[in-house]
């Protein structure tokens, strides 16, 4: 009799344990993060230069009247990653309205927030060619 109590108790015991665990929510695994991009809270998201800067670059500096391989205005060829992330600091205040510098792009709309702010995020995230 002693020995089925003790079962019993055993049984329920590891049961117990079961359901606890069992009903823990399961975490979600964690983002994975390309190596050597730092995340933070101003920048949460990894930025990548392929999906969200050459795009924009593309469209608003990269033209065949402007920083394309071919006219490089002022000097500027934005056609490539290399470019782009060599002359990166002088892309942000160039869009930047209080830096002084004729604002870019030419004739076009003020660069909204976001879009900046993804540009300055790929920079402290290391420029990568991703």
């Amino acid at each position: 009799m002693k020995k089925k109590i003790l079962f019993i108790v055993f049984i329920g015991i590891i049961s117990v344990k079961f359901l606890l665990t069992s009903c823990a929510k399961e975490k979600a695994p964690a983002p994975i993060v390309p190596i050597g991009i730092v995340l933070t809270t101003d920048c949460p998201d990894t930025i990548f230069y392929s999906t969200q800067i050459k795009p924009f670059i593309d469209i608003n500096c990269a033209t065949s009247s402007c920083h394309s391989a071919s006219t490089h205005a002022a000097g500027y060829d934005l056609s490539n990653h290399a470019n782009v992330s060599a002359n990166l600091d002088i892309i942000i205040q160039s869009m930047d309205p209080t830096s002084g510098l004729t604002l870019m792009p030419l004739g076009g709309a003020i660069i909204d927030a976001t879009t900046l702010s993804q540009i300055k995020c790929w920079k402290g995230q290391g420029k990568l060619n991703n």
